[in-house]
């Protein structure tokens, strides 16, 4: 399963700021990909030789090798298989099998080391297990164990400094003052 904030899932493979399309066909298992300008298309085009079979999930987007691109995160959610594929615009510059992770563990992508490259954090709940990769390319640089969870916790991630500033400053316009910080 994957699961990725919305401000990661509008794909830009081009990295010219807008918005591209990402098709994926439930009938062949092909994919596109379509570069816009708003609604207009640029550019077009399978992803040739690279049909995606049953049991893969549709992908998360990231940038994994920080060229602020999107890249493709896929999983197997029958197999544990995973996979990074590096995208430059509709071309697939490399595609790599990473470590696989058994059934069950759900996928968040996000920054979590500030290097302007998309890691995962997987969370297992059946056993608890909590980890994060930190990616370069497609390469897993390094897995960070974290706190244990029970099978009760659910991962998601967020903004949480944008929360906690959306909360204090309502709080605080409630008492009829105004603050801001951070």
């Amino acid at each position: 399963m994957l699961n990725t904030p919305n401000a990661v899932q509008k794909p830009d493979f081009n990295g010219d700021g807008k918005t591209d399309l990402f098709w994926r066909s439930p009938v062949t298992n092909q994919t596109a990909v379509w570069l816009m300008d708003g609604t207009q298309l640029l550019q077009g085009s399978f992803l040739a030789d690279v049909p995606v079979t049953n049991g893969w999930d549709d992908p998360a987007f990231g940038d994994f090798n920080g060229d602020g691109k999107t890249d493709l995160f896929w999983r197997n959610s029958l197999t544990g298989e995973n996979a990074i594929w590096l995208m430059e615009g509709v071309r697939l510059l490399e595609g790599q099998f990473i470590e696989p992770v058994k059934q069950g563990g759900t996928a968040l992508l996000g920054d979590f080391n500030n290097d302007q490259k998309t890691d995962i954090l997987w969370h297992i709940p059946a056993e608890g297990l909590v980890s994060i990769w930190e990616i370069d390319g497609t390469t897993v640089a390094e897995t960070l164990l974290l706190q244990p969870l029970g099978e009760l916790w659910t991962a998601k991630l967020g903004d949480l400094m944008a929360i906690a500033r959306r909360i204090c400053c309502g709080a605080i316009a409630a008492m009829g003052r105004r603050w801001f910080g951070f």
